[in-house]
């Protein structure tokens, strides 16, 4: 190649930007120097006048998303003549979507007319195959599919170095009350990302988050804070990736639950709050100092699960739990309202619970999963009955389960009864989100992520890539978007209209 053209990464290839001397009986450079791009990619060079072509091919290649993965021209490859030299593949239903795009030009411009028609045919395909004497034979090959599905099209779509490790947070820019994602990669970076899919800022981790990334108002001044706990740390960072005065704090112990924010009396006068692996319980204020005037006592053992705060009329109760399943209900100042060696969960397996607040602490349950994997509902005074041998404790909703069986989801409401059953062929099937009006479930073996509505359809132009999610109105327009990532570090937004 020409010893002057210039290296440039994307995405880790390497993209050459000059003429490249070889190919040059492919344009004259003298009157032509507009395919200054190139790219060797399994063993072709592929040429382009404009870099953003090269990196949306470059994004396509890395994350899949190619004609040798595509469905519809896999049903029409049979038909197809290996021998051809040219081969033009167009998805008329997509391609229709589109026609008011004038760069299409002729002979789109001159169709643009018959749009609903074109919907009804799946694909175009031209091939060019030389038959000697500087002749050509051409075949055209037109496939009818009456029924249009339309397909799902990415608003933005980003490649980040490394894969994702964890969940996508949504998070809330205070100035526009528009939404952003933060996302931690195999690398231990952090990244949090707009919703256009511009990276905002980066910044690397020494260990993987552990708790669910939230926001808290720390100056009471209506902007907002990103607080996190990692198995060493919590942090507080402000939206440009700088951390709070005081912060990271450094744990005097491993931390065995996630962080707890606790905000009592609504007032924004929070408590951070953490297990650790030595028995201890921390209560910091955002002020990265130890409260003053915690009285908790720290046992042998090591709390687990999580920490949750609820109030019975004008008590507070804080709900830790020992590894051994004991109970203890703390107030304010950390001492033991209620609890003790009676008081405890059968079988507790260290996951997620849900408090079920009586009209006092005696009468109080807790909905909880044993070692054995079965769904129980305990009372504080002691008994314990089995709501449900194999449902799971919804992480993301307040009293909602689900049971995932054989290729089903079912999901169970609060009075343990079938709400939603997604029958699928999922050998590998995994919950993903569950909100109100979205369900979406997850095929580890394909890292295909299907997005259902509230009655169980499976959404139009699903499946596709991903593993991780996250639902919101990212732009405040009304609708509400999905940003995904896949198995390759790739991350997608759609909109879901």
């Amino acid at each position: 190649m020409n010893e002057r053209l210039k290296v440039i990464d994307v995405l880790g290839y390497k993209v050459y930007q000059g003429w490249i001397r070889q190919y040059s009986d492919l344009q004259d450079p003298s009157e032509n120097d507009s395919l200054n791009y190139s790219v060797l990619l399994n063993g072709f060079l592929v040429v382009d006048s404009d870099l953003s072509n090269i990196k949306h091919l470059l994004l396509q290649f890395k994350s899949n998303r190619t004609l040798e993965n595509d469905d519809s021209f896999l049903e029409l490859r049979g038909n197809l003549d290996d021998k051809a030299s040219l081969l033009y593949y167009y998805n008329l239903a997509r391609l229709s979507d589109n026609l008011a795009n004038k760069e299409f030009g002729f002979p789109f411009e001159r169709i643009s007319s018959a749009n609903e028609e074109l919907k009804k045919f799946q694909a175009l395909v031209l091939q060019y195959e030389p038959a000697g004497d500087n002749t050509f034979h051409q075949q055209v090959f037109l496939r009818h599919n009456p029924v249009y599905k339309k397909e799902a099209s990415s608003i933005w779509e980003l490649v980040l170095d490394r894969p994702i490790i964890n969940d996508i947070h949504g998070l809330k820019n205070h100035y526009n009350h528009e939404y952003e994602v933060l996302v931690q990669d195999d690398s231990l970076s952090i990244h949090l990302i707009d919703n256009r899919g511009q990276i905002l800022w980066s910044r690397s981790l020494p260990d993987p988050i552990l708790s669910k990334v939230e926001q808290i108002d720390i100056y009471k001044n209506g902007k907002l804070q990103i607080i996190f706990n990692t198995s060493n740390s919590i942090y507080a960072i402000d939206r440009n990736g700088r951390d709070v005065d005081g912060f990271p704090v450094m744990l005097p112990s491993t931390a065995s639950t996630l962080l707890a924010i606790l905000d009592y009396d609504k007032s924004r006068n929070y408590r951070l709050m953490i297990g650790l692996e030595d028995g201890r319980l921390m209560n910091y204020g955002v002020d990265s100092k130890a409260i003053k005037g915690w009285k908790y006592e720290p046992k042998d053992l090591p709390l687990i699960g999580h920490i949750i705060h609820f109030a019975i009329g004008k008590k507070d109760y804080i709900c830790t739990i020992k590894s051994d399943g004991k109970l203890e209900f703390l107030g304010r100042n950390g001492k033991v309202r209620y609890g003790g060696a009676k008081v405890s969960l059968p079988s507790y397996d260290g996951g997620f619970y849900r408090i079920r607040p009586g009209k006092n602490i005696e009468s109080t349950s807790i909905v909880h999963r044993n070692e054995q994997g079965e769904l129980l509902l305990s009372k504080v005074s002691g008994s314990s009955e089995i709501i449900d041998e194999k449902a799971l404790i919804h992480t993301q909703k307040t009293d909602r389960f689900y049971r995932v069986e054989n290729g089903k989801y079912t999901l169970i409401n609060s009075k343990y009864e079938t709400r939603l059953e997604i029958s699928t062929e999922i050998e590998d099937l995994g919950i993903e989100l569950d909100s109100d009006l979205f369900t979406g479930l997850v095929d580890h073996m394909s890292g295909l992520f299907y997005l259902y509505d509230n009655s169980g359809e499976l959404l139009q132009g699903f499946p596709l890539p991903g593993k991780n999610s996250y639902i919101g109105d990212m732009n405040k327009d009304g609708i509400k978007d999905i940003v995904l990532s896949d198995n390759q570090g790739v991350l997608y937004m759609y909109a879901l209209d």
